[in-house]
């Protein structure tokens, strides 16, 4: 199955304004053949009285609102559309503003309406928040996929869309089953918050994954509000300076193993409530590729596509080759929120890329040489037992149970460290080479399924 590649070209031509493209120049970038009006701010009211900042782009004339422009040039909208939101506390009106104005209006121009939505407590929405993924956070996000599905502009059909927070809130959103949520496309996320995220690996703290995050957070969340959109804007910044600005790594480091906190917002405590179509995406230089490819045999309807790629969107991550990520999108979109058939039923559940060989050390890598692969299972099937042996290494079998290996007399047990290296297939990685870094004790047997831990 071939992935659409990226022509290098567009990255160069997106970097003008939008409203100066030619209609030759926006067809050459793949925008369809709508018009696109854009609300640059504009507020949704939850039941309890806050107020979620929302900026918004919709085929030409189909959104009922005062502040709406014109953004690009084309066709009128008629009837009603589909909706693709996206769900963060990256600010809108700066951090993620110009990602934002590159792919949400080129997705509005092929028939959809994109809602991107400041969390409670972020950006310029009212209220605080306290810590990621909050059951008020989720609750939020399903009172807005209700709001968005009555809007006069609405077909009724919600697709959530994210990469990193916004793909894990995501999965949570579809966990709590809005029922105008119809499918997610979730970029570098986890299904597991404990085992498989920022704070902790095996038990041990990730100190730069979970201290860096935390800083970067906590400098993001102490900025103010836009004044041009909150005339209360300085006693907004102060309430949230004084209720909710605190750094998280004390929280983090308060729950040590996988308890009630990291269970909330883990959507592997119970698989069969993520219901909905899923596309999972991961990166095989990012710390969230074990979780598409699991994700694509636990979830009832999920696919997965792994490439090289580092923790960025895949037209632009490195190491490369890219992909058309926004017509996969597109694909996505158009076969679980409009019907149309485009025949993502029939694609195999999990593509990868196969990396071949290994690339001098540099400062970055452009593009690693490989090949794309496909199948309909992300993990091998034959189990394999090694045991830990006096001379720190992994011998095969269970010698424990049986005779020791040669060379590796009884000793005192004793808890090491060691590591195997493995060959595996090309269905169970993305290289022939994994890396498994293990704690076990001297004589106890180790069984396990390759899927790819880490590559290199």
């Amino acid at each position: 199955t071939k992935l659409i590649l990226l022509d290098s070209l567009l990255q160069e031509e997106m970097d003008k304004l939008l409203p100066n493209l030619s209609r030759s120049e926006l067809d050459k970038l793949g925008f369809g053949p709508h018009g696109v009006d854009e609300v640059t701010h504009c507020y949704c009211t939850l039941p309890d009285g806050c107020r979620l900042a929302l900026r918004v782009w919709g085929p030409r004339g189909t959104l009922d609102m005062e502040s709406k422009w014109s953004l690009i040039d084309g066709e009128q909208g008629e009837g009603t559309y589909p909706t693709v939101l996206e769900y963060l506390p990256y600010r809108k009106a700066d951090w993620t503003a110009e990602r934002d104005h590159r792919r949400h209006p080129w997705l509005a121009s092929h028939g959809y309406v994109v809602v991107r939505a400041d969390m409670r407590g972020s950006g310029d929405s009212d209220g605080v928040y306290y810590d990621e993924y909050l059951q008020q956070e989720q609750d939020d996000c399903v009172h807005l996929i209700d709001w968005i599905s009555t809007q006069p502009w609405s077909s009724g059909k919600v697709g959530m869309y994210g990469k990193s927070w916004g793909g894990f809130n995501g999965l949570q959103v579809a966990f709590c089953q809005p029922p105008a949520l119809s499918a997610i496309i979730t970029l570098f996320s986890t299904d597991n918050r404990f085992e498989d995220d920022i704070h902790w690996k095996a038990g041990c703290v990730l100190g730069g994954g979970m201290l860096s995050w935390a800083a970067t957070m906590f400098c993001w969340d102490a900025r103010p509000p836009q004044p041009q959109y909150n005339k209360d804007w300085q006693k907004v910044w102060r309430s949230r300076l004084e209720k909710a600005g605190e750094c998280l790594v004390k929280t983090w480091l308060e729950h040590q193993t996988y308890d009630d906190y990291w269970k909330h917002g883990s959507v592997t405590e119970d698989t069969s409530k993520v219901a909905i179509p899923v596309l999972a995406i991961g990166g095989w230089h990012d710390g969230y590729t074990n979780c598409a490819l699991r994700m694509a045999q636990t979830l009832p309807k999920c696919q997965a596509i792994v490439g090289p790629w580092s923790h960025n969107w895949p037209d632009e991550a490195i190491p490369g080759p890219n992909i058309g990520f926004m017509d996969e999108c597109l694909t996505w979109w158009d076969q679980h929120l409009k019907g149309v058939d485009r025949g993502y039923d029939q694609m195999p559940k999990v593509r990868w890329y196969l990396c071949n060989g290994v690339v001098p050390p540099g400062p970055s890598v452009v593009s690693w040489p490989g090949q794309w692969q496909a199948g309909d299972r992300s993990e091998g099937g034959d189990q394999q037992v090694y045991t830990l042996s006096d001379s720190h290494r992994m011998v095969q079998g269970n010698t424990a149970r049986g005779t020791p290996a040669r060379g590796t007399p009884a000793s005192p047990a004793r808890s090491v460290s060691a590591s195997l290296a493995v060959q595996v297939s090309p269905v169970e990685s993305g290289f022939p080479l994994v890396l498994l870094t293990c704690l076990a004790t001297r004589g106890s047997p180790l069984s396990f399924r390759p899927v790819g831990i880490q590559m290199f």
